[in-house]
């Protein structure tokens, strides 16, 4: 028996699941929820959202007499959740290593990496060193910028002498 209703888009099934557009594509991608494209569009069959869902197929006899009426739906299994890369798995380190890579150590400040890289090349972050061929940054050197931009640690005899200089008062 040809199934004819009509199958869903991304966006109605989520709204259906009370859920993101993107935790059904994160299914789809997993192979978790059968999809087909048609041209640039998504859809999902019908028949598979009921397999996800864990209702049993529509078992409608063949002499055109009409199918058992079907359960209640079953609650929608926990959808995956999103990772976000060097951010959630930087929460869960117990903890952090003394040089860290740019993704880390931008987790680590809790920025974006645009704005880690803005803020190292403007100096208000330390500058990185070498290791093992790739740019790294200490913690101790991270927490201490820190400390100046919030004003907590001693500030530098440099910047002490540049404020002198320029007649600032109570810091950059």
């Amino acid at each position: 028996m040809i199934d004819t209703r009509r199958p869903y888009s991304v966006a109605s099934l989520a709204e259906r699941w009370s859920c993101s557009a993107g935790s059904v594509r994160n299914l789809i991608a997993c192979g978790k929820l059968g999809s087909f494209q048609h041209g640039k569009l998504i859809r999902i069959p019908a028949a598979e959202v009921d397999r996800y869902e864990g209702n049993p197929p529509d078992s409608g006899s063949e002499d055109g007499a009409p199918a058992a009426p079907s359960p209640a739906p079953r609650p929608v299994a926990a959808l995956p959740q999103p990772n976000y890369g060097a951010q959630s798995r930087a929460s869960t380190l117990p903890d952090w290593p003394g040089a860290m890579k740019r993704k880390t150590a931008a987790a680590y400040l809790d920025l974006s990496e645009a704005a880690f890289d803005r803020d190292v090349a403007a100096g208000v972050l330390p500058p990185s060193f070498v290791l093992g061929g790739k740019p790294h940054w200490r913690k101790e050197a991270l927490d201490k910028a820190l400390e100046l931009l919030c004003g907590d640690g001693p500030v530098p005899e440099h910047i002490r002498r540049f404020e002198e200089r320029h007649g600032i008062k109570g810091g950059l």
